[in-house]
């Protein structure tokens, strides 16, 4: 998708931000990781899957409530939403949705959010692995240690992206002046012409609110992986 919003070609590890993440442990963090796990201690704790079903929930129904967020806060009939996508502010100005900064302040700010709640449903899944058994135990210790390892990097990662989404909003708009050879102050009156269905800043949205779905499944990965590890052990007891 990316690609698609560049017009640029990207490598097959470059299309996939969780491939990339994983590049992202060097030689220094492999040998923390080994030293952790030989420092866990040997446990012979009954195995409790009690809760299993219960963070399974908690999953599913954090993962639809953070994609309703990012669904909603397109919409501009929701006026109690917290995040909203600029032309939606009331009184907004056509001149305002011609430059790039308040979008870039959108995405922005869905990102932060986005790593708050999957950083906190993430916790929660570690406890109830800990919480299973000795073996899903020293997992949510190795998902904590690579996740403090590649913190930085991968936030540098995704700070990337708001990057990308800029020449994708720059193109379109650029399409959009050549077309209709827009004088430099735009009519407040044509805001409802370019978010209509085919619209120069109704497709820039189609393309951001892609790839905020995109991004927030990268994001989610690892949570997903702890939760998949926990259903095998279920499974195969």
């Amino acid at each position: 998708m990316l690609a698609e919003l560049t017009g640029s070609k990207v490598s097959a590890v470059e299309r996939n931000l969780s491939l990339r993440l994983a590049g992202l442990i060097g030689l220094s963090d492999s040998i923390t990781l080994a030293r952790a796990l030989k420092q866990l201690p040997d446990t012979s704790a009954a195995q409790n899957f009690a809760n299993t079903s219960t963070i399974q929930e908690d999953v599913l129904a954090s993962r639809e409530r953070m994609l309703t967020m990012i669904s909603r806060s397109f919409s501009p009939d929701i006026e109690t939403m917290p995040v909203r996508v600029p032309s939606a502010n009331a009184g907004v100005k056509a001149d305002a949705l011609l430059v790039y900064q308040p979008y870039q302040r959108f995405y922005i700010t869905h990102q932060v959010e986005m790593a708050a709640g999957i950083q906190s449903l993430r916790e929660r899944v570690r406890q109830a692995l800990a919480a299973a058994s000795p073996q899903m135990h020293k997992l949510a210790v190795l998902d904590r240690i690579v996740d403090d390892s590649i913190t930085i990097q991968s936030r540098k990662l995704f700070s990337v992206t708001p990057k990308i989404l800029e020449r994708s909003f720059e193109q379109l708009l650029a399409e959009h002046l050549e077309q209709d050879a827009l004088t430099e102050e735009a009519s407040d009156s044509e805001v409802s012409e370019w978010l209509a269905p085919g619209g120069w800043l109704a497709r820039f949205y189609d393309n951001m609110r892609e790839l905020l779905f995109a991004e927030f499944d990268v994001r989610l990965q690892p949570v997903l992986g702890l939760l998949e590890a926990l259903n095998e052990q279920v499974t195969d007891t």
